[in-house]
């Protein structure tokens, strides 16, 4: 699909208002979680999740739901009490930009709690300075996609994994199910 950014630019002030704040009271060694919701219906939200930390002059986030759609209540409360839990496998794929790059499973912080959730690490000295990119990790063999498997057998299961834990109607399914089938 396309390329789209992350967070929508009322999302980016947001996060960049409380995360300043959040940051200035943390330890160094501390992650600095997040979570914004987005009503669709009344009976649904959609939930993205997260965590923020610093690494020497990177700044990695963590992304344990990204637009995640539900209907119960208790998986919110879920959310809110542990930001980088993941409720069902990644539905996106990140795309570095400049100054920026994936972490695999055995680089950064994190991964021994959340095995599958992406993380981008950002080089944001040289991001505000407005350097010119010297590395996006292509060049290394990262992987593209973080996933463990990102076929469409792949998103099909985690589709059928989200509708079974009672995370989209059915509707929604034979709907989103549609549409990957259209896509390949």
């Amino acid at each position: 699909g396309p390329t789209l950014p992350a967070f929508t630019p009322a999302e980016v002030d947001y996060l960049s208002e409380t995360l300043t704040r959040a940051f200035a009271q943390a330890q160094p060694s501390e992650v600095v979680v997040f979570g914004l919701t987005n009503p669709k219906t009344q009976e649904m939200t959609e939930v993205t999740t997260g965590g923020w930390y610093v690494k020497g002059a990177q700044l990695h986030l963590i992304l344990g739901n990204y637009r995640e759609a539900f209907t119960m209540s208790s998986i919110r409360e879920l959310l809110w009490q542990d930001p980088l839990h993941m409720i069902a496998g990644a539905l996106y794929e990140f795309v570095p930009g400049p100054h920026q790059r994936l972490l695999g499973e055995d680089n950064g912080f994190g991964t021994f709690l959340i095995p599958e959730a992406p993380q981008l690490a950002l080089d944001y000295q040289e991001l505000s300075l407005g350097a010119p990119p010297v590395d996006s990790g292509h060049d290394k063999g990262l992987p593209l996609s973080v996933y463990q498997d990102f076929s469409l057998e792949g998103k099909l299961q985690r589709l059928k994994q989200i509708r079974d834990n009672g995370l989209i109607t059915d509707d929604e399914y034979a709907t989103k199910k549609k549409a990957l089938l259209d896509d390949f």
